[in-house]
């Protein structure tokens, strides 16, 4: 499929990220895709993640890309001055329903993300090829996810990454290098090795993605539970933080 006819795609704010610039990022991750077929590419860890992959399978796109921004002005969130480390994660959890194992990150593979103290998860893309440079072409109108609500026609915010459409009225913003994803598009990435994934329950998770509006049922797949499983545990959180409504 041409990029520039998708179904469903993200919007991906790009730039420096970990100490690398754009173009030492994008070699690297093609190099890596050359030894193993695909990559992981990192992004802030997003508590929507189970809800794009909702609309993903409801939708069952021919491909799946994702739209790098051109990044002016785009800063790294591992500049110096910053309390974010960067750190090689070590292990990956795809996203899809009722996906609980988690994989040693591939030989040949390197997934460098700025961490916040404390922190030790964030988003991926599974990417299998990389358009770089960009050939010109018909930048379309399109609609995007919010965490909340109904598709928005409005501007695509800068960021972070969104889940858009063709639609609306206003057109996508420019982009630097355009990521072909392979299914299920999604990953969760860990600093902790796969061996040492013992519970991948996050309270302070939970409460942020039921504030943007995730149901309980999806939390808890969120957190590593099959469906069905876990309800209780993530309604026990939530009552904890006084926001559950019966």
């Amino acid at each position: 499929m041409n990029h520039a006819e998708f179904t469903l795609a993200f919007w991906h704010p790009f730039g420096p990220h970990g100490r690398e610039m754009p173009k030492e990022i994008i070699e690297r991750k093609r190099k890596e895709i050359d030894v193993n077929g695909w990559t992981l590419w990192s992004f802030q860890h997003r508590p929507m993640l189970i809800d794009w992959n909702r609309e993903l399978v409801s939708a069952q796109p021919d491909a799946v890309f994702a739209f790098c921004s051109e990044g002016r002005g785009a800063i790294d969130p591992a500049r110096e001055g910053t309390l974010s480390t960067t750190i090689n994660c070590q292990s990956y959890r795809f996203i899809t329903d009722g996906e609980t194992q988690w994989r040693s990150v591939p030989r040949g593979v390197k997934v460098p993300h700025p961490f916040r103290p404390g922190k030790k998860l964030a988003s991926a893309f599974i990417v299998k090829r990389i358009i770089y440079p960009v050939e010109p072409f018909q930048l379309p109108a399109v609609e995007w996810l919010p965490k909340k609500g109904p598709w928005c026609q409005a501007a695509v915010p800068t960021r972070p990454e969104y889940l858009i459409r063709q639609g609306g009225t206003i057109a996508m913003k420019g982009v630097s290098a355009i990521l072909e994803l392979k299914p299920p598009y999604l990953a969760v990435v860990s600093t902790d090795s796969a061996a040492g994934q013992v519970d991948d329950f996050d309270p302070d998770e939970c409460v942020a993605m039921y504030k943007a509006g995730s149901r309980v049922v999806d939390i808890a797949v969120a957190m590593g539970y099959e469906r069905g499983h876990g309800q209780n545990r993530v309604r026990n959180v939530l009552l904890k933080a006084g926001i559950y409504k019966q």
